[in-house]
């Protein structure tokens, strides 16, 4: 059942969901429920709920704090959100410990097909976690623990059979669809922006509306090197304690490359300084947690490689994103300053 408002969410209907979910035994029983800040989204509302329960000895399995998220109707992508935390979660939730999941636990997420509207009941982590103030991570420590995060994510989903399961498998056709769409892009994007971007930009992306990188598209077809990703991780999306993050926003998650999540964040949100100084360190940091979780056939120069082959996406798929009334290209002209500096046309050579 859809709860479209809070008032829904009543102490009887949120112990027939944990109950339904396995969270409360039968015969346990939530006592009361207090809101206790409600406030506006872009897409809809969330609020921060306190939860007691008519015997204390539930709090051993059940929260005594909820975030509850109610986007408001119309938004179909609420879907795919839904999906993640109804299939992809509970396999993680159930191997690993809360406090080494990249996102917050989920209690409940309903999706309602007419009304393209969605719930979700998930771990309330305002007690430690908060947004970042100023749009970048707040520490040198927090960045470094987005790789580690990231990475254990991405190192679970590693050529993971179920992964075909939840995301369709690139084939020939798909990848010749998606050089077809960055070409119908660069159309459009070129009689407004040529005269604006320096003419090695647009040299990167006249190659990368042309063909993809060939030993990415070579290993995308072999089905190697990939994994779950969300295809948002900018730094916003993070939620930080005093040494550790959170991963918010989960409605475009996708199988891809783990190493675009890492240069969209990098090279499209972090400040330059931290670009220059900590680039090959975050990677490595990135490549080090891989290791760790037994990803032993992937090599640093694989990663370094996947790198450049993954901020050529990133560009192309801000080309796509771009419309002829904007006026400029900030975070595609940040990705392709570094894939430049980087020497990004090689990738493109063979």
């Amino acid at each position: 059942m859809l709860i479209s408002h809070i008032r829904q969410l009543t102490p009887e209907t949120l112990t027939a969901i944990l109950q339904h979910n396995g969270i409360l035994e039968k015969g346990a029983a939530v006592s009361e429920l207090r809101v206790q800040e409600s406030r506006p989204t872009t897409t809809g509302h969330v609020h921060f709920l306190r939860v007691q329960y008519r015997d204390y000895r539930s709090l051993k399995r059940a929260p005594n704090r909820i975030f509850v998220k109610i986007t408001r109707e119309g938004l179909d992508f609420s879907s795919r959100e839904t999906t993640f935390y109804e299939n992809v979660a509970p396999e993680m939730q159930s191997r690993l410990a809360a406090a080494d999941l990249v996102f917050p636990v989920c209690y409940d997420a309903y999706y309602d097909d007419d009304k393209k509207q969605a719930h979700f009941l998930l771990e309330d982590l305002s007690d430690g976690f908060r947004p970042s103030g100023d749009g970048q991570p707040p520490s040198k420590v927090h960045r470094e623990k987005m790789m580690e995060r990231l990475a254990t994510f991405h190192a679970y989903w590693w050529g993971h059979p179920d992964l075909k399961k939840h995301t369709p498998a690139y084939d020939e056709t798909a990848l010749d669809n998606l050089v077809i769409q960055y070409q119908a892009a660069f159309e459009r994007f070129r009689p407004v922006m040529q005269h604006k971007l320096p003419a090695n930009y647009m040299a990167l992306l006249h190659q990368i509306a042309t063909k993809l990188p060939a030993k990415r598209r070579e290993t995308m077809l072999k089905g190697l090197n990939l994994t779950m990703v969300h295809r948002d991780a900018h730094p916003g999306n993070f939620l930080y304690s005093f040494n550790n993050v959170k991963l918010i926003d989960w409605q475009s998650w996708r199988t891809d490359s783990g190493l675009d999540d890492v240069a969209y964040l990098i090279a499209g949100h972090f400040l330059e300084p931290v670009q220059k100084l900590e680039t090959r360190s975050l990677l490595q940091k990135y490549f080090n947690t891989l290791q760790k979780a037994k990803i032993q056939s992937y090599t640093w120069e694989d990663c370094q490689y996947d790198y450049l082959a993954s901020l050529a996406r990133c560009a192309g798929v801000l080309m796509v994103a771009w419309k002829p009334e904007q006026t400029d290209f900030t975070k595609g002209q940040r990705i392709l300053k570094i894939l430049d500096e980087m020497g990004g046309l090689k990738i493109f050579a063979s």
